[in-house]
């Protein structure tokens, strides 16, 4: 079954197979996971650009499972350990994604520019130097959007 979890967004596209199949259409369990914020703003960015937005694609044969939330031990055998522990991904506060026709540091420039303008009140950090947009709702205690590198 597909629950959206927004206009334009289903659960699965936020979550990994193994918890959809520990959850499944639940949203008071989703929500243990995925911080509404993070929902709201996906559905912000997506009703801005007017264009289809990929994070998981798993739940209809895509290879994307991990773009949303990620398990504790995803980054077990990551070089940069420090990621164990403070990942919002782990959280549920961030989510990898691409819009389609739009080339990701566009995105991200647009992101910036509007938030300074008002918009995107949830955006808390961006990667930069990816060739997807990461986006997260990490605290701004001086109001700015943090821009960081991989």
């Amino acid at each position: 079954m597909i629950m959206n979890i927004s206009k334009n967004f289903v659960i699965q596209e936020l979550i990994p197979p193994d918890l959809y199949d520990y959850i499944g259409d639940n949203l008071n369990r989703f929500y243990r996971y995925i911080d509404p914020r993070l929902v709201e703003l996906l559905q912000e960015i997506r009703e801005h650009f007017k264009k289809p937005m990929t994070v998981n694609t798993w739940h209809y044969g895509g290879s994307f499972n991990y773009r949303g939330w990620r398990p504790f031990d995803y980054y077990k055998d990551s070089p940069n350990r420090s990621n164990l522990r403070v990942s919002q991904h782990q959280m549920g506060r961030a989510v990898d994604f691409t819009v389609k026709g739009l080339d990701s540091d566009d995105v991200r420039s647009e992101l910036l520019i509007m938030n300074d303008k008002g918009k995107f009140k949830h955006l808390g950090a961006l990667e930069d130097s990816v060739s997807w947009v990461h986006a997260d709702i990490r605290h701004r205690p001086n109001g700015e959007v943090l821009l960081f590198q991989p």
